[in-house]
């Protein structure tokens, strides 16, 4: 007898502990539904300061080698496709990308290939859109530096103009058009690779210039700017909190 009447005192606890829970809940169903865009905000800003800060520890591009031929006339040009292949000399190890001067309002499509002895060693495509001169075309990374080989590339079709720019150079040294005929020169050729210091130990310096050529200027002037977007996101934010609830 004591026992059943143990069991009908938790069970009618029970029945009373979760009436007031779904009570409490209902209560503040709107609480919660408003605190999920204060919530979801926060999350997404949090996310957005962590991707910048881990972008920050990687290592800007740095020139590793060059073929060092100055930009002084244009070899070619060209609003259709068009292919191109010239001799290097070293494509040093740890090559991620190259740069060509090439000059465009928008782009074309480019792939690179370097070979060596008809091998390719690694290639590269950049997509179409591209504008400005001396766009980047990022390589399947290289392990070993390779001496004597060759860089070719492929324009793809484009309603605009393209430029090849140089520098002209002996026939035997100059780039060879897809076609077999030899251009006036040569093209200039960068190759990149990772540097040996994140973007965090090149905030000083990147600061101090951003700083140059200002009517007040110093390092200060990146600080303001940063305090002036954090103020910004700050007032967008609360005005979206504000306005949802």
């Amino acid at each position: 007898m004591l026992v059943r009447r143990a069991r009908l005192s938790s069970y009618r606890a029970s029945l009373y502990l979760a009436s007031r829970s779904f009570s409490w809940i209902s209560a503040n169903c709107d609480w919660f539904e408003m605190a999920r865009v204060p919530v979801a905000l926060c999350a997404g800003l949090a996310l957005m300061v962590v991707a910048v800060a881990v972008t920050l520890t990687r290592s800007p591009p740095t020139v590793a080698a060059s073929n060092s031929i100055r930009l002084n006339t244009t070899l070619a040009k060209t609003n259709q496709s068009a292919h191109a292949c010239q001799r290097e000399g070293v494509l040093p190890s740890g090559t991620t990308g190259v740069r060509l001067s090439l000059f465009a309002s928008y782009g074309p499509r480019i792939t690179v290939k370097i070979l060596s002895g008809g091998r390719v060693l690694t290639s590269g495509l950049r997509g179409a859109g591209w504008n400005g001169r001396i766009p980047t075309i990022p390589l399947k990374p290289v392990r070993h530096s390779v001496s004597d080989v060759d860089l070719c590339f492929t324009l793809g079709s484009t309603g605009g103009l393209v430029n090849i720019d140089g520098s002209e150079t002996r026939p035997g040294e100059a780039a060879i058009g897809g076609s077999g005929q030899r251009l006036n020169g040569r093209m200039r050729v960068e190759y990149l690779r990772p540097g040996n210091r994140s973007w965090w130990s090149l905030a000083t310096s990147v600061a101090r210039r951003i700083g140059l050529g200002h009517w007040a200027a110093g390092t200060w002037i990146v600080l303001l700017e940063i305090a002036l977007m954090a103020a910004v996101v700050g007032g967008v934010s609360w005005l979206t909190v504000k306005e949802l609830r």
